[in-house]
């Protein structure tokens, strides 16, 4: 068995002050002076507790930390030479925050005593002071590293969770971005917070997104959504794990009102999909949803194999759409992020050509001068990066040859875009083979 070292431990305290403390603990260890050593440890311990206290109230605004403080203050000016602090400070720490638990409360106890007879020694019969052995200095050193030193603070067990979604909500309401959102997040509580807990926030949080549909609710939910996503990004396997352990209760938290967000999960991670982590009945309700939102059925890739076959499948459930739906329901009912989405997969898999065919050929589809003006909004105009000289001019070419295209009156502008991104991209194509391409509208405003 590899044998323990105190200076390796050092490195996994978490606070640097205590860290800088617990030097003088090292070297009264080293100096075989272990009663010394009991006593600066015991001095080290309640000091890094107050430090984490300290910290709590000026990074989380916690106010039962702040009680626990005044209240070790008021008693320390009242009686500066009684001790009796001490025992108010661990006591309070241990009934009112999640620092110490039952456990971590025994060790400092124990360390309490072991100090209070290296400080106020008995004498024995044979009148010799007590003795503290290198075996006990270093299991007391190794007992209070690892389940207090090392632990960063933690807000109070009632408060930690209210306590973060009231910062997400108030990011919500300020509209800050979600990326501002979860970078404040991860700082001020999922970096400091053990498997435990954050297994804990994790399975809240999939609960209010997926299940709870209260006013608030309803209204923090794509704030909330977005820090369950980053969570399982930065704690894949941790999560994945717990989920695999207790399926029927986190399947059990998935309703029809937010299929959506389900949706958009196991395109980010299509193992929970795949690996049947899902199971028949929360699959069953998401197949209903694509099969019947044609946006959506764009976007969820992950239920082809191949995308490329992904995106065939969209361009005949396209050509079918505009068969049963009108133009106006068409522009209503639909956004088409969802085929820009796809477009970017392939781009992503290495099939950029197809992809710029893929965009190419639904533009071409377009029967109505409404219906191109979408199109070329979300989905020409934000594929145009990925095309290459040869598929640009195959762009021209199909405007060129689509009176749907050509004649509305957003084409001028739509035309100078591709003009622009030809002349950057210093593509030369001999444009004066595409005069449609290059009239303006015959709608235009004079």
């Amino acid at each position: 068995m590899k044998q323990y070292s105190i200076q390796a431990s050092a490195k996994y305290i978490y606070s640097p002050d205590t860290k800088s403390y617990f030097e003088e603990v090292i070297a009264s260890y080293n100096s075989g002076c272990y009663r010394a050593c009991t006593v600066v440890l015991y001095i080290v311990v309640l000091t890094d507790l107050i430090l984490k206290l300290k910290e709590m109230v000026e990074v989380y605004n916690d106010q039962d930390a702040s009680k626990i403080l005044e209240k070790v203050k008021k008693e320390q000016e009242n009686n500066p030479t009684n001790p009796s602090w001490e025992k108010t400070l661990i006591d309070e720490i241990s009934t009112k925050t999640s620092l110490l638990n039952k456990v971590e409360l025994q060790h400092l106890i124990y360390l309490k005593s072991m100090r209070n007879a290296s400080a106020h020694p008995i004498i024995s019969e044979s009148f010799q002071l007590s003795e503290i052995n290198q075996e006990t200095a270093t299991c007391l050193i190794r007992n209070m590293v690892d389940s207090i030193l090392s632990k960063p603070p933690y807000l109070t067990k009632k408060s930690i969770f209210d306590e973060l979604l009231s910062d997400i909500h108030r990011f919500s309401k300020e509209a800050r971005g979600r990326d501002e959102t979860i970078h404040f997040v991860n700082e001020k509580y999922l970096s400091r917070l053990k498997n435990k807990e954050l297994i804990r926030v994790f399975e809240s949080l999939w609960k209010l997104v997926f299940k709870v549909n209260s006013e608030e609710c309803i209204e923090n939910r794509d704030y909330n959504f977005s820090v369950l996503v980053n969570l399982l990004q930065e704690k894949y396997d941790l999560l994945i794990e717990r989920i695999e352990l207790d399926k029927q209760k986190y399947n059990q938290m998935l309703s029809i009102e937010n299929v959506r967000l389900l949706m958009y999960l196991v395109e980010e991670f299509p193992e929970l999909y795949h690996d049947d982590i899902l199971n028949f009945a929360s699959k069953s309700m998401l197949l209903k949803h694509v099969e019947e939102n044609f946006d959506d059925f764009c976007f969820l890739t992950i239920l082809t194999p191949e995308i490329l076959d992904h995106l065939n499948k969209i361009t005949v459930k396209f050509k079918d759409l505009l068969k049963n739906k009108s133009s106006f329901e068409i522009l209503i009912y639909f956004s088409f992020y969802g085929m820009y989405h796809a477009v970017k997969r392939a781009v992503l898999k290495g099939y950029s050509k197809e992809a710029c065919t893929h965009v190419i050929n639904i533009f071409d589809i377009s029967n109505d001068f409404n219906l191109s003006d979408m199109l070329f909004s979300n989905l020409v105009k934000p594929s145009l990066e990925y095309f290459d000289k040869e598929k640009a001019e195959e762009l021209i070419k199909v405007i060129n040859q689509n009176p749907n295209i050509y004649q509305r009156r957003q084409h001028n502008q739509e035309r100078e875009i591709i003009k622009t991104f030809i002349s950057e991209n210093g593509f030369e194509i001999d444009l004066s083979n595409y005069l449609n391409f290059l009239s303006d509208s015959p709608y235009s405003k004079k």
